[in-house]
C-alpha cells in the first residue's frame, strides 16, 4: 500500500488521519499500539476520493489506564516494535515502560524513512538509511540520536517529498531532539522541578496536540 501513496495524499491529510486515530486509541480506547511501522499502516480512499490512513495489526497492542499502567494484555514492559521505526528510549531500554510518545516517535521515523526511500509512487534504488534495516538495537539507537542532533544522516527526501523537509521533518525532529536532551538534563534541576517533570511527554515536548500542529502546516505542492 505504501508504494501507492502519492505526494498529494501524503500532503493532504494522510498522516493527520494516522495521528488523530492514534490519539483516539490512546485517550479514548486506552489502547497503545507499540508497533507503528511501514507494514502496519494502510491507505484508504473512499468513494469521494478522500485519502485516510489506517493503523492495522494490533497483535502487540496493550490496554492501559490513565497512568499508562497495564490493565490487561501483554506486558507494557516488553520491548516491542520493528527496529528501524522504534523510539530511541525503547531501543536502549532506558525507559522500561512503553508510552504513547514512543508510538509518536515511531511515526516520525516512518515519515523520515518513507520520504527518503520513495519517489512518485516507486521505491528508489540505493535509498538512504538502508543500514538501519541491518543495525542492531544499540547501534540504531546511537545513529538515531545523532540524527536528531543533526550530526549525521541529515535527511534528504526524494524530490517528490522535498517540501516536507522544512515543514515536517525539521520541526518534528527538533521536538523529539530537544525533548530527549531536556530529559537527560532533568537530574540537574531542583527537586521540585524533577517531581513535576512528565516522562510521559518529555516535559510537555511530545504530545499529540503539538505534533498535529506541525502536521497542519501549509505545504507548497
Amino acid at each position: 500500500m505504501w508504494l501507492n501513496v502519492s505526494r498529494f495524499s501524503l500532503y493532504r491529510g494522510f498522516p493527520l488521519w494516522l495521528f488523530l486515530g492514534h490519539q483516539a486509541l490512546c485517550e479514548e480506547a486506552k489502547i497503545l499500539h507499540r508497533d507503528i511501522s511501514q507494514n502496519n499502516i494502510m491507505v484508504r480512499r473512499d468513494k469521494y476520493g478522500q485519502i485516510s490512513g489506517i493503523i492495522i495489526d494490533f497483535d502487540l497492542a496493550i490496554v492501559t489506564d490513565r497512568s499508562s499502567v497495564l490493565s490487561r494484555g501483554n506486558s507494557s514492559y516488553e520491548i516491542t516494535g520493528t527496529l528501524p521505526f522504534m523510539a530511541i528510549d525503547r531501543l536502549t531500554g532506558d525507559d522500561k515502560l512503553h508510552r504513547p510518545r514512543h508510538d509518536l516517535e515511531s511515526f516520525f521515523w516512518l515519515i523520515v524513512l518513507f520520504t527518503s526511500r520513495h519517489h512518485e509512487g516507486k521505491a528508489v534504488d540505493n535509498p538512504l538509511f538502508q543500514d538501519w534495516y541491518r543495525y542492531d538495537a544499540e547501534l540504531l539507537a546511537k545513529t538515531k540520536a545523532l540524527f536528531l542532533l543533526g550530526v549525521v544522516d541529515h535527511h534528504r527526501p526524494t524530490p517528490h517529498f522535498k517540501p516536507l523537509l522544512r515543514a515536517w521533518v525539521h520541526p518534528l525532529g527538533r521536538a523529539f531532539g530537544l525533548g530527549i536532551l531536556a530529559r537527560d538534563d532533568i537530574h540537574l534541576a531542583t527537586e521540585a522541578v524533577q517531581k513535576a517533570y512528565s516522562y510521559e511527554t518529555l516535559g510537555g515536548s511530545i504530545t499529540h496536540e503539538k505534533l498535529l500542529a506541525i502536521l497542519k502546516t501549509e505545504i507548497p505542492v
